[in-house]
């Protein structure tokens, strides 16, 4: 997969996606689905990650409720 199939993890204005604190830096978490996204390709979990930072995803400490 390339980078444009996650846009929507940065586009998304519906605050469907948000990052999650965790030990080790941030995990994706999908509000809706109730869960962390996977991305099994690191470098490019790395850069999705970074560009929801980018465009002010929210960055939260628990898993908000939907």
């Amino acid at each position: 997969m390339t980078i444009d199939a996650y846009r929507a993890h940065w586009e998304s204005h519906d605050d469907r996606y948000v990052l999650l604190r965790v030990p080790s830096g941030h995990a994706i978490f999908d509000v809706q689905a109730r869960g962390t996204v996977i991305i099994e390709d690191d470098a490019l979990y790395r850069e999705v990650k970074q560009r929801m930072l980018d465009n002010g995803a929210a960055v939260v400490d628990r898993p908000p409720t939907p």
